[in-house]
Parts: structure tokens; C-alpha cells; sequence
């Protein structure tokens, strides 16, 4: 699992945010029209890297991986422990029946 060695404040990445709005309003009039060709195919590529990078930084500004760590570990914690006691439990009763 990746484990990030800084400390990425939500602030940061609101100005990401805001530089890729900024960068899609001066570039965009200026980048080659949705055609066929090279120019379009470039055209989507550019704007849709930068639709990515917007939603990613949106994703951290909005604190959504938090919540989902959280359930995610929530979940984890309750299921883990109480599912493996069950199965050993289980696997020793069939083991003791099988003996006879």
C-alpha cells in the first residue's frame, strides 16, 4: 500500500485547483478546434490531462479518500477479526467431527 512520506495540505491542492482553471482559460481558445487529425487528437489528450489532474486534486480538496479510508477501515476491523475467528472455529469443529 502507498504510504506518503509528506503531509499534503488540502490547501495546496486548492491552488492546484484554481492553476488548472486558469491554464484552461487562457489555453483553450487557443488550442486547435475538435477536428480530425493530429491537432484534435491532441486537442482531447490536453484537455482531458487537465480535466484529470482538476478532478484528482478535487478528489483531495474534497476530503472524499478520508471518508472512504475511514469506512474502509471501519469495516476492516469489524469483518477481519470476527470472520477469521469464525472460520478457525469452524475448520477445528470439521476437523474434530472428521476424526470422529
Amino acid at each position: 500500500m502507498f504510504r506518503p512520506t509528506k503531509r499534503v495540505r488540502p490547501g495546496v491542492s486548492g491552488l492546484y485547483v484554481l492553476a488548472v482553471l486558469g491554464i484552461l482559460y487562457v489555453m483553450l481558445p487557443r488550442l486547435p478546434h475538435f477536428l480530425r487529425g493530429q491537432a484534435g487528437v491532441f486537442t482531447i489528450v490536453w484537455v482531458s490531462f487537465a480535466l484529470l489532474v482538476m478532478g484528482a486534486n478535487l478528489w483531495f480538496v474534497l476530503g472524499a479518500d478520508k471518508e472512504r479510508k475511514m469506512s474502509r477501515s471501519r469495516y476492516d476491523l469489524s469483518s477481519t477479526k470476527s470472520s477469521f475467528n469464525k472460520t478457525t472455529e469452524d475448520l477445528s469443529k470439521q476437523n474434530r467431527v472428521l476424526r470422529g
